[in-house]
């Protein structure tokens, strides 16, 4: 403010003594002279009145316009002026060859000026010349240095406005020296990033960048410290902070080159965020994805990375991983009688007993369910016998959960790598050994062989074949005869599909139905089975008049699967075969595993009319429970029992006549139909009459075959109720 008053002063001394010179010489002619200014504005700026001191009764300013104008701008050198010219005088202001505007002084009509008053009028030409030019350079000094005071101050203003966002940004910011060394010395840093670092600010100044990181993220820093010093800027990257407490910050660095006037890098302008949390969630995901979330144990996409990796190293190494499986004998009980959450309980003291037996470099993974899988690396197969053994005992310990104390067995499938790269075909063989143990009665360790190799590959071309018959029509349904006992006449069928391979003939059931329980093909066999079935049945009863049962078996995938009651119904609604004609046998182990789901679709099945049988009664567990429980119309004798009938004095034959004899006098006291399977002799036929079983079916008979072979039977029965 005291600059810009100063100035003005200057200004109006220099028009003051411009006006005093040029007025006395006005005064002395007695003329109005006009001073044309080619920057009026130069001399008037911040003072107001200037142009009012100059004019006055003899002088009048104004601005370089018109012709005196276009002769300015032109530069016209100053001419000589003729005395005898009449009318007007103009005269050029002239300083160091630069015009800056022209004096005009008028004269009456048809007179001239003096050579004295000429004269006089070039001195004051140049005199108002050297007065306009050094105001003009006055004020042109003071604009400078206006200029500059108001650059300093923008430039002061712009510093404490970035001092201010850079202290109070709420990232990280640090500014970073970008010297040969690469230790990244800190020049200057800001709150957020000294609260990160957990340390003072000015401590941080004593120190570099490369210093704060964790050990094993300095080379990577260093490695972006130098490419920031080359020029190159750095992507952004993550690093780790260690406090001076050895908490550990995650930090996502970004950074920003700040070059010198010659286009040099001299230092970094960092950014730093914290994303420690969005670390840590993801590491809580990787374990999620990676863990059994009950256990804790690596899961099966775990497991699979390990023993890939392991595999590779054994082929390095020249050495062998073995794949143990093992799977807890009747663990589906104890979910079924202590709840889930006792089960769950007991697979958590299990997984962390199993990791107690294993090597450091073992890994002991849950794949699902009650199936835990070890890999073990450099080992023999008689070192891998050895830590299944040791599994088994471990788990074979007392368990107590909650007030129950338990006891659970384990089978164990071991199958050696020898040279196999695939961890797939690993656990496919481990599982065909953990199948043959599970079959052997439960608590054993079986070794895959090429025993099993060739009952794997045999297995697998069974299931691809499989697949293939339903897509071309190959399976087949056979009908076995189901006989009244005291007339001797046919009451119903059994319905049992068959395989007619146009490569291999006909395919007992013993080599393709247990694969297709496996595999899940059974299901949509079953479905076609039964529709089949029902069509014949009622093909039947329009052909001789008279209603036939129809016995059609379902299978534990079929029972669990949802949609059972919608299969059944439509089978019914599709043939016309009335409901009660329909009898569906089922075993006592599936009604065991059944879940609440699958027994309400049984009973839904029941209330359509549906007839439900229990099918080789006797083998399974809980039998009497389920006759009280679940609303069956018939119990069919398993014929391990009715083998022994008949046979006096053989080995077994008294007990087995007393357990039939027990079955069906039970049947007969519940209101059941008694149902004798695999009778093939006339003594087994007599016995079983004398009990007054109801119905039987065997070989005695006849063997199952198709509907064409067997409608004979029909036509005798439908002949002897005419006769």
């Amino acid at each position: 403010m005291e600059g810009q008053k100063a100035a003005d002063g200057a200004k109006l001394a220099a028009v003051v003594r411009a006006q005093s010179a040029i007025a006395a010489v006005a005064g002395d002619l007695g003329r109005t002279m006009v001073l044309v200014v080619e920057h009026a504005h130069d001399l008037t700026g911040g003072a107001g009145a200037a142009l009012e001191l100059l004019e006055d009764e003899h002088l009048v300013v104004r601005a370089a316009t018109g012709t005196s104008a276009s002769w300015i701008g032109r530069q016209r050198p100053a001419a000589s002026i003729d005395e005898t010219a009449p009318g007007e005088v103009v005269l050029p202001l002239v300083h160091d060859q630069r015009v800056s505007g022209v004096l005009r002084v008028a004269t009456p009509p048809r007179r001239r000026f003096p050579a004295a008053d000429l004269h006089a009028l070039q001195l004051l030409a140049g005199f108002a010349a050297v007065a306009i030019e050094q105001s003009a350079a006055h004020m042109s000094r003071h604009r400078l240095l206006a200029d500059r005071t108001a650059a300093l101050t923008r430039l002061g203003e712009s510093e404490r406005r970035f001092r201010k966002a850079f202290d109070d940004a709420p990232i990280g910011m640090a500014l970073v020296d970008l010297a040969d060394d690469a230790a990244g010395e800190l020049l200057q840093v800001n709150r957020a990033f000294a609260g990160m670092a957990g340390r003072d600010a000015l401590a941080l100044l004593q120190g570099d960048l490369v210093s704060l990181v964790h050990e094993e993220d300095r080379f990577a820093t260093k490695s972006m410290l130098r490419d920031l010093a080359a020029g190159r800027e750095a992507l952004r990257s993550e690093r780790r902070l260690v406090r001076p407490d050895g908490a550990v910050v995650w930090t996502s660095f970004s950074a920003a080159i700040v070059h010198d006037d010659d286009g040099a890098p001299t230092y970094a302008v960092l950014h730093a965020e914290d994303v420690t949390d969005r670390k840590e969630a993801e590491a809580r995901l990787t374990e999620l994805a990676l863990h059994d979330a009950l256990t804790g144990l690596p899961n099966r996409l775990l497991l699979l990375d390990r023993l890939h990796r392991a595999l590779a190293r054994a082929r390095r190494r020249r050495s062998e991983v073995a794949v143990l499986l093992c799977d807890l004998d009747r663990f589906k009980v104890i979910n079924d009688s202590l709840g889930h959450d006792a089960g769950d309980a007991l697979l958590v003291q299990l997984g962390q007993r199993l990791e107690r037996v294993l090597r450091g470099n073992d890994t002991a993974a849950r794949i699902g369910g009650d199936e835990f899988v070890v890999v073990c690396e450099d080992v023999c197969e008689e070192e891998a016998i050895a830590v299944a053994q040791r599994m088994q005992e471990v788990l074979a310990e007392s368990c107590t959960i909650g007030d129950d104390e338990m006891v659970v067995t384990s089978s164990i499938g071991i199958v050696m790598s020898n040279g196999c790269a695939s961890p797939y075909a690993l656990l496919r063989d481990a599982d065909a050994a953990l199948y043959r143990a599970k079959d052997g009665g439960g608590g054993r360790v079986e070794v895959f062989d090429d025993v099993l190799a060739g009952q794997a590959i045999a297995r697998l071309r069974t299931e691809s074949g499989l697949r293939r018959a339903l897509e071309r029509g190959e399976l087949r349904v056979h009908y076995q005869p189901i006989v009244d006992l005291a007339s001797g006449l046919v009451d119903g069928f059994e319905a049992l599909v068959r395989w007619e391979d146009p490569e291999r003939g006909l395919v007992p059931p013993s080599e393709f139905l247990d694969v297709a329980e496996e595999t899940g093909l059974i299901v949509p066999i079953g479905a076609w089975v039964l529709e089949e079935a029902c069509a014949q049945a009622a093909m039947w009863h329009r052909r001789y008049g008279r209603a036939c049962s129809m016995s059609v078996n379902l299978s534990a995938r079929q029972v669990g699967r949802h949609g059972l009651v919608n299969v059944v119904s439509g089978a019914l609604r599709n043939s016309g075969l009335a409901p009660e004609s329909l009898c569906l046998e089922l075993t006592e182990g599936v009604l065991i595993d059944a879940s609440v789901t699958a027994l309400s679709a049984l009973r839904a099945i029941k209330d359509l009319g549906v007839r439900l049988s229990i099918d080789d009664f006797g083998t399974g567990y809980s039998s009497l429970s389920y006759l009280r429980r679940f609303p069956v119309d018939a119990v069919k004798v398993d014929r391990s029992f009715v083998a022994g009938l008949g046979l006096s004095g053989a080995p077994g034959a008294e007990e087995d006549d007393a357990i039939v004899s027990a079955v069906v006098g039970l049947t007969q006291r519940l209101g059941l139909r008694a149902v004798a399977e695999g009778v093939e002799t006339e003594a087994q036929a007599a016995r079983l009459r004398a009990m007054r079983c109801d119905l039987a079916q065997g070989y005695l008979f006849a063997r199952p075959a198709p509907a064409a072979d067997v409608e004979g039977l029909l036509a005798t029965a439908a002949a002897s109720r005419t006769a």
